[in-house]
């Protein structure tokens, strides 16, 4: 079972004021432990703080709820496409 995201959040929010950690560490300590699917819908645009990226990964992980499967794997097998393009260009 996956841990909501607001309880991810509260738990690091916790170490975060402790280790008085900033603003732009916070972000990316958060989006980097995030379930693979929620981290990739969630790191389509630039947060100004954790406030926002906190509420858009909430959003992302309820719509994700809602429909239940992600749109995100074409994107991957595009991804997967580009690579194998690159690796061709690289060996001649």
């Amino acid at each position: 079972m996956h841990e909501k995201v607001q309880l991810y959040y509260d738990r690091l929010e916790r170490l975060f004021v402790k280790g008085r950690i900033l603003d732009a560490k916070r972000k990316r300590r958060f989006l980097s432990n995030l379930r693979p699917k929620l981290r990739k819908l969630s790191m389509v645009c630039t947060y100004q703080n954790m406030d926002e990226l906190l509420s858009a990964t909430i959003e992302v992980e309820k719509v994700l709820g809602e429909i239940g499967e992600t749109p995100y794997e074409p994107l991957q097998e595009e991804r997967e496409e580009e690579l194998t393009l690159g690796e061709t260009s690289i060996d001649k």
